[in-house]
């Protein structure tokens, strides 16, 4: 083989190395081939002599060629790499700039995982103890305190991000670092909306306190003076009273103890609710024992309603004591803004697997608007303040109804008016 041939071919192998090993390699390999060939091909063979000039001109060109070529080949094959990994960052930090959600810390600390193939990432907080509690994590098996990962970093007071997995190199570092940014702008905005909500709570609670004892000074007040007029009439002695006259007094007495009693009743199931403590026995029921029970308990009032429980229907989940309530508050609301002589309808119809109870007057209505609004507690339908209750009737029915898994809904009657409907889980027989 000519010399100049080997050497063509010995500077491919130079190329090959550089775009494989890099810089150092093709160095080694550029200084190595021109003494190969030298000792191979190069006459006198097998000796580290050259007896034509030539040939001494064609390695040092050779070798200069090697030394240039490899530097360009291995400049380019490094210039990809970084530019594959800058693509790669690129992409991460991307999809990290994405990340939010619910919960953007648990979102933030997968994607850390997930970016560097790592086996457990997770956001560990100290207390004053030094016990670590876990705020976020992903991958198993679970961290629950630094000692037990393969790196650490700070990320806020107290806060720790620990990993383990694959060793890191100083570019993910780089990476990591703003992956750790993220985190600690995720555990800002979690203690942000913590404090709102919490600002948020107390301003739902001054609202309701400041609405409550607006609403209860005039239906408390109102019926225990005419209680103590009534009292005091009736202990005067110096007055012969008719019998006439004597029951309307002790007509009035009894009214308005009834009146206190369904207001300091809606108080206590408004609170059992806003508490959370109300905990319904739901059970299979017949809506036949449970609507009788909730007019009758509304007295000559109940007069003006007409019940429509068709045959057939099958028996509800929901707590009787709880149903007989709603339906109670819903049918005297519905009688209460019923024109006279207009009666209340109150019907059932079973639809799939659901049973739907409508409670339907033919009353003034309330807007689309106002329906949102008149479910909350102490709204009342024009909020004039006069002596129209507090305006817990539809907000209990509501909480009611929604506790033992039903829905309520208010609805424009056809021809004017309003109906609520109480949806429930029918119960199929056995």
């Amino acid at each position: 083989m000519h010399s100049s041939t080997a050497l063509a071919l010995y500077l491919l192998a130079v190329v090959t190395v550089a775009a494989i090993g890099g810089h150092r390699p093709a160095i080694l390999a550029a200084l190595a081939a021109p003494l190969l060939t030298n000792w191979f091909l190069i006459k006198p063979l097998h000796t580290w002599r050259i007896h034509d000039g030539q040939d001494v001109i064609s390695l040092a060109v050779f070798v200069a060629v090697g030394v240039i070529v490899s530097s360009f080949v291995s400049e380019a094959a490094r210039r990809a790499s970084d530019a594959e990994r800058a693509r790669q960052e690129a992409e991460v930090l991307a999809g990290l700039a994405g990340t939010g959600g619910a919960d953007p810390l648990q979102s933030i600390t997968e994607h850390l995982r997930a970016s560097f193939a790592l086996d457990t990432v997770a956001v560990l907080r100290s207390n004053a103890t030094g016990e670590f509690t876990v705020e976020a994590s992903a991958g198993s098996p679970p961290l629950s305190h630094p000692d037990q990962a393969t790196f650490c970093a700070p990320i806020d007071d107290g806060v720790t991000v620990a990993l383990t997995g694959g060793p890191l190199t100083d570019d993910d570092h780089r990476v990591l670092r703003a992956f750790i940014q993220q985190l600690s702008k995720a555990l800002l905005q979690s203690r942000l909306a913590a404090t709102a909500a919490r600002a948020d709570l107390l301003d739902q609670a001054e609202s309701l306190r400041t609405a409550m004892l607006r609403a209860v000074s005039h239906d408390l007040r109102t019926p225990l003076a005419n209680i103590k007029a009534s009292v005091s009439s009736l202990r005067q002695t110096d007055v012969d009273w008719p019998v006439a006259t004597r029951n309307d007094f002790l007509e009035t007495i009894e009214g308005e103890t009834d009146r206190l009693t369904g207001v300091v009743t809606n108080l206590l199931d408004l609170s059992r609710l806003q508490a959370g403590v109300l905990r319904p026995t739901v059970r299979s029921i017949a809506l036949e024992e449970v609507v009788p029970s909730a007019l009758y308990s509304l007295g000559q009032r109940a007069d003006a309603v007409e019940l429509m429980l068709p045959d057939g229907i099958v028996d509800v989940a929901a707590d009787p004591a709880l149903l007989e309530r709603v339906v109670a508050n819903l049918v005297d609301n519905a009688i209460k803004f019923s024109p006279i002589g207009q009666c209340v309808t109150v019907r059932a119809e079973q639809q799939g697997n659901s049973v739907i109870l409508g409670i339907v007057d033919h009353g003034p209505g309330i807007s689309v608007g106002d329906r949102v609004k008149v479910i909350q507690p102490f709204h009342r339908l024009g909020d004039t303040g006069s002596g129209g209750g507090l305006g817990l009737g539809l907000a209990i029915a509501d909480g009611l109804t929604v506790a033992m898994g039903g829905r309520l809904e208010l609805r424009d009657t056809i021809g004017g008016g309003l109906t609520a409907l109480i949806t429930l889980p029918g119960v199929e027989p056995t």
